[in-house]
């Protein structure tokens, strides 16, 4: 079982952060994904007829999903393949399989939409969940996990979606890394003076290339050169065919040029 913190209300969940110290007993898991699956859908026919129970199947779903995780330290390894394929969540897992990112839609937001995020990741010999969408902040959801790998440690560039409307969107690349909790202060992009732990984009979705669509992803980032191409926008949130790039030299990421995208 496990030792955690955990307070739900009827809107949103609170801080969550807990140690899985033993596994549980084993389960059936297809036919908890099946269960998972059903709530979604409830939850999903909720949203679209506006019925009252929205609220009750966001919150049990969410319940639901985030307690099979966290009792179970066998879910790290399980795909959860119905849930993404029917897109009631996104699963990301990074590269060295040491990080996993659950991202699902409450459907509590309207056109800006409010998404919880399960942080799962292995630490030295324990296996950790984290869990922290703030209360009435609209929370975005997470379309990738890489790494950046140091002489000193592993970095995780995390790409980050938020929904803002139909047409108001952003993305950014966060940067942490690992330990007793995580970590997400790591300045190593250096933008004209300035030094960040993450880099982000607002642009207009409707601008925007087949090519780049579903899932969305502008902000690109090659493991193997670590260089970190960042799509140039308009002001009025036009995308543009050009990109800057940013490689990472002496321990942080630096503007070098601006090319035509290469991911066009």
């Amino acid at each position: 079982m496990c030792q955690y913190l955990l307070k739900f209300t009827s809107w949103s969940i609170l801080l969550l952060f807990l140690r899985i110290v033993s596994p549980a007993q084993t389960i059936h898991w297809q036919a908890e994904e099946q269960k998972l699956l059903h709530l979604h859908k409830k939850k999903q026919e909720a949203f679209v007829h506006q019925t009252d129970s929205l609220a009750y199947y966001s919150t049990l779903f969410s319940q639901t999903f985030s307690q099979l995780i966290r009792n179970h330290s066998e879910s790290f390894a399980y795909p959860f393949d119905s849930l993404t394929n029917y897109i009631a969540c996104h699963v990301n897992i990074s590269p060295d399989k040491k990080l996993k990112i659950y991202s699902w839609d409450t459907y509590l937001g309207g056109t800006m939409h409010f998404f919880h995020n399960l942080y799962q990741y292995q630490w030295q010999d324990s296996l950790y969940c984290f869990m922290q969408p703030e209360e009435g902040v609209p929370d975005g959801f997470y379309t990738q996990v890489q790494t950046l790998e140091t002489p000193q440690q592993t970095y995780y560039l995390a790409t980050y979606n938020a929904i803002y409307s139909n047409r108001e969107i952003s993305q950014k690349i966060r940067l942490l890394t690992l330990g007793d909790s995580l970590r997400w202060q790591h300045p190593l992009i250096e933008i004209g003076q300035t030094r960040t732990h993450e880099i982000q984009l607002h642009y207009d979705f409707y601008t925007l290339p087949q090519s780049l669509l579903y899932p969305i992803r502008l902000l690109m980032y090659n493991e193997k050169t670590k260089v970190l191409y960042v799509p140039v926008i308009e002001d009025n949130g036009t995308f543009t065919t050009k990109c800057q790039m940013y490689e990472f030299k002496n321990g942080y990421f630096k503007y070098t040029k601006t090319i035509k995208n290469p991911y066009l």
